[in-house]
């Protein structure tokens, strides 16, 4: 039987893990939307840098790709180079957040499970993470 728990015991549970931090997938809103929150946080004061072009977006998306390659690069074997490719054509970074699990799959089976952590933890930077204490809440961290 399936338990359903009431949203005060999910809130209770994420606090009671405060040392754990989720990493969460990129929101995938519209750009126009993104764009609008991002320079209206700004515009307010908030700690977001100011929006950047859709050119500063394609360099950045590059060098996070380049970094998932790099976290592949001593990896042999088929399904690392079949990996590689897929983060080279990976058109955003939300489905790059989803190629993660692989990328520490084939990390763990050539270099074991904490070079694989390690790796991971590099990658994870690039996307945002959520406090176990903000329940539901918005995200405490950006992208980077």
């Amino acid at each position: 039987m399936i338990e359903v728990l009431h949203p005060r015991q999910i809130r209770e549970a994420s606090a009671a893990r405060a040392d754990h931090v989720q990493v969460c997938p990129p929101h995938a809103q519209p750009a126009l939307h993104r764009l609008a929150n991002e320079l209206r946080e700004w515009l307010a004061g908030g700690s977001v840098a100011p929006p950047r072009p859709r050119r500063m977006q394609a360099v950045a998306l590059q060098a996070v790709r380049d970094e998932f390659v790099d976290a592949l690069r001593d990896v042999p074997g088929e399904p690392a180079t079949r990996l590689v490719h897929r983060v080279l054509a990976t058109p955003s970074m939300h489905e790059l957040w989803h190629l993660r699990v692989d990328v520490y799959a084939c990390v763990a089976r050539q270099h074991g499970e904490r070079e694989a952590d390690t790796r991971l933890a590099t990658l994870n930077r690039h996307f945002p993470t959520r406090s176990p204490r903000s329940g539901f809440g918005a995200f405490d961290g950006q992208p980077r």
